[in-house]
């Protein structure tokens, strides 16, 4: 009996010491929202199934997407949030189950500019900007001291001049006016070696890869 009651105080205890301690990690373009509400949701970025691998994830209302009829230049901030729970499921299954909390909100729509629409002949059609061709840039984010440091990609508060980019490690400044078209999370050999730095650190530091593609409007207001 006692040994019972001290191996399910035992299992207690671990369980509490895998959920403490979050990781954070956060991407930010330019400027203020365009909405203050925060869409959030729990995902697999394992390799099994791969739902949860892009952010907004698969299968989102339309109006979570940040590209809708209201919403049309994609996220202003994305953060991925972990644990050192679930760096222990990512190595127990291999990286089958990666799970992770993501939040986003939208970033603000930009001005429109060129003539009034009475300006238009009639019968003239809107210039339609090319599809987007931005690339996917990534770079890793580490966590130390249980959360309590962290390194963030933001944009800097005020853009450089000249739409120049500003020195440094790659953030989501190179989107420009533009928010983030999407943010990828996924599991990766890189990722879960640093799962395993997690736990073996007991969540001193927790590193995340993460990659984000920059919006570009597609109705003509750039």
């Amino acid at each position: 009996m006692m040994r019972s009651r001290f191996s399910a105080v035992a299992m207690a205890a671990s369980l509490a010491l895998l959920s403490t301690g979050c990781y954070h990690h956060r991407l930010l373009t330019y400027g203020q929202p365009g909405n203050l509400l925060l869409f959030h949701r729990t995902v697999n970025t394992g390799w099994v199934g791969h739902a949860g691998t892009l952010v907004p994830p698969a299968g989102v209302p339309d109006a979570q997407s940040c590209n809708n009829q209201i919403d049309r230049n994609g996220m202003h901030m994305v953060t991925v949030t972990s644990n050192l729970g679930y760096a222990a499921i990512t190595v127990v299954t291999l990286g089958a189950v990666a799970p992770a909390r993501v939040q986003w909100n939208c970033a603000p729509n930009p001005s429109t500019e060129g003539p009034t629409p009475s300006a238009h002949r009639p019968g003239g059609s809107a210039i339609v900007t090319p599809p987007s061709t931005a690339t996917l840039t990534s770079r890793t984010l580490t966590s130390r001291f249980w959360g309590l440091l962290q390194s963030d990609a933001k944009a800097p508060s005020n853009p450089p001049p000249g739409g120049a980019s500003p020195p440094g490690p790659p953030t989501p400044a190179n989107c420009n006016d533009h928010g983030m078209r999407q943010a990828k999370i996924g599991i990766s050999l890189r990722n879960y070696i640093y799962s395993l730095a997690t736990v073996a650190t007991a969540g001193f530091v927790s590193p995340m890869t993460v990659g984000w593609q920059c919006e570009e409007v597609t109705n003509g207001s750039r």
